[in-house]
């Protein structure tokens, strides 16, 4: 009994001891950001560009310094007043508001803008964005970022074009990275690494559109043997491949290539048919 109390007198004093420190931290770091994500409004956009990215931390910044290296203009848009101040001061133009408001959006010139990509932490929120844009502008294509599998499933259904899984690529790096610290060939290892990706992406692929909303990836009987099934053929095929046999499977293209080629052999149909029809009007004779 007496070491009990002295442990409960030791727990209440360590309490009373950083409960004003606890307090201190929220008033001096936490209290201001949540005051000033509140009460500031969103930027005014005074330029339109043919991408509009979504985010712009640690995922957001990699896609548009990229797309800016090679010559392509984005809006950026951020909910996080720290990131936009700061990324402005650092000579990357960020504008401060929710990409969930509709409003922003078409502020943002989303009604003329070639590419939307999603890069923002809220699952939630990005399959809601995804849903909206969707709706009004079918023929824009939207690449999501996905926090996991049963995130793309919700992006894919909520109409995003291409789904990017946040861990995906670095996963399989340091995959091949361990095949050649256990002996592989570089070359062998970079192989067996790019086969089971496209492997994998085929997998996730097939397994979206058995997805129903509210079921988890095992409580689907239907997707539960897709991912069996193709997960044994998959090693199958691998230990084929080790044994430097053939086997009867390349990677072809993957899911959203097929959707954008199709879409834009679509778009120039009908752009093809509209000046067709405009050749063809007979010529005004009035006075």
């Amino acid at each position: 009994p007496s070491a009990m109390g002295e442990r409960l007198m030791l727990v209440v004093a360590l309490s009373m001891l950083l409960t004003p420190t606890l307090f201190i931290v929220y008033e001096k770091l936490l209290a201001p950001r949540a005051a000033t994500s509140d009460t500031r409004e969103a930027d005014s956009i005074e330029e339109e560009n043919p991408v509009i990215i979504a985010g712009h931390g640690r995922f957001g910044q990699m896609v548009s310094s990229l797309l800016l290296a090679c010559g392509h203009r984005s809006t950026v848009i951020d909910y996080d007043a720290e990131t936009v101040d700061g990324m402005t001061r650092y000579g990357m133009k960020t504008y401060y508001g929710d990409a969930t408001i509709p409003a922003l959006l078409e502020t943002a010139g989303i009604a003329r803008a070639r590419l939307l990509i999603l890069a923002i932490d809220g699952r939630e929120q990005a399959v809601q964005i995804v849903e909206y844009v969707h709706r009004l502008y079918p023929d824009l294509p939207i690449i999501s970022r996905a926090y996991d599998r049963l995130h793309v499933y919700e992006l894919h259904r909520a109409g995003s074009i291409a789904l990017i899984r946040e861990l995906f690529d670095s996963s399989i790096r340091c995959g091949q990275t361990a095949l050649e610290f256990l002996g592989m060939d570089a070359g062998q290892a970079e192989r067996m690494a790019s086969f089971y990706a496209a492997r994998d992406r085929r997998s996730v692929r097939l397994m979206a559109e058995a997805w129903q909303p509210g079921q988890g990836r095992f409580s689907n009987p239907e997707m539960a043997k897709i991912g069996q099934d193709d997960d044994a053929e998959t090693q199958a095929m691998m230990a084929a491949l080790m044994r430097g046999e053939s086997v009867d499977w390349q990677p072809g293209e993957e899911g959203w290539r097929e959707r954008l080629a199709a879409r834009r052999t679509a778009q120039r149909r009908s752009t093809d048919k509209a000046g067709s029809a405009e050749r063809t009007q007979p010529p005004d004779t009035r006075p």
